[in-house]
């Protein structure tokens, strides 16, 4: 598994960390019904063993936007990415996130009860 992490985040999305928030599975992930998230369809797992990582691309979306699914070989290190049209909205239980993108405080405003 601690393999399968570092080729994802020193090879394969090494340069993309500075503007993707990238979320990988805390253990590897097997089976035939793949892996659901909320009411979309399972991702089917392509492999016997599978490390799963979301790639969201644009962190400051919120959730109804596109993002990558990618399954890597924990066998063979062989990647398969998958484009969804939603971001998963129940995140994400089991999945530790890297490189996040730091997001800017809110300051909540109270009115003026003068005016």
């Amino acid at each position: 598994m601690e393999q399968s992490r570092n080729l994802v985040l020193n090879q394969l999305l090494a340069g993309e960390l500075d503007h993707i928030n990238l979320y990988i599975a805390n253990e590897t992930k097997s089976g035939q019904n793949g892996h659901k998230f909320g009411n979309a369809a399972p991702i089917l797992y392509t492999f016997n063993e599978n490390t799963v990582f979301i790639i969201d691309d644009d962190p400051f979306a919120g959730w109804a936007h596109p993002c990558r699914y990618g399954l890597m070989s924990s066998e063979t290190s062989e990647v398969q990415t998958i484009n969804q049209e939603f971001f998963p909205s129940e995140l994400i239980v089991g999945f530790s996130v890297f490189s996040p993108i730091p997001f800017n405080e809110s300051i909540p405003l109270t009115p003026d009860p003068n005016n």
